[in-house]
């Protein structure tokens, strides 16, 4: 009888303990707060992974795709086409062209089908082309040869009356070196047991 007052006594305690830490520290409002939690805690870890805005690490890859078509009266006439990088480089790429049915410079150890760069350059693969006069690669920020860090632009002319077109694949390897800014860490919250301990 003695043993099961006692229990029934240390279980009220308990109650009694655990409520007072709840209602009675701030603990209990920080974990309450939807508004609190969404800017403080989730929102910063969903932009961080879906929103990056970091320069790509050391040796990443990133891939696409490329196309580009006009149509010529048979004049001189120039294409141009604009492709973004999903994330910034840490500096521009050297690009490098590879037609279709060319071989591959060594800064370019893929294909179309398996677009592949070698760290710090930029690889634009050929698939299909065709009334093709010239492929060049520019940088959109200056519009000079060359590509930027954030992405690249593709200039054609034609050879003759008609369609020209290029399209296929491109990939890029962030440089050797280069990281992204290093993040700060979350807030974390106040856990109830370190609300208790603050009593």
């Amino acid at each position: 009888m003695k043993e099961r007052r006692w229990k029934l006594v240390a279980l009220l305690a308990t109650g009694i303990m655990i409520g007072v830490v709840m209602v009675g520290t701030p603990a209990g409002a920080h974990v309450s707060s939807w508004a609190h939690n969404w800017k403080k805690h989730i929102r910063p870890k969903a932009d961080a992974r879906y929103l990056p805005g970091k320069n790509l690490p050391s040796g990443k890859p990133m891939r696409g795709v490329f196309m580009i078509g006009e149509t010529s009266a048979g004049g001189l006439t120039f294409g141009e086409n604009s492709f973004s990088f999903p994330r910034p480089l840490a500096s521009a790429p050297v690009p490098h062209y590879v037609a279709e049915g060319a071989v591959p410079p060594a800064a370019c150890p893929g294909s179309n089908d398996n677009p592949q760069a070698r760290p710090g350059h930029l690889c634009v693969y050929e698939n299909d082309s065709g009334n093709l006069g010239s492929f060049t690669i520019l940088n959109p920020t200056t519009n000079t040869a060359g590509a930027s860090r954030w992405g690249f632009m593709v200039q054609t002319t034609n050879s003759g009356a008609g369609l020209f077109y290029s399209n296929g694949t491109w990939a890029v390897t962030a440089p050797a070196g280069s990281s992204p800014a290093p993040r700060t860490a979350p807030e974390r919250p106040s856990s109830r047991i370190e609300g208790a301990a603050r009593l």
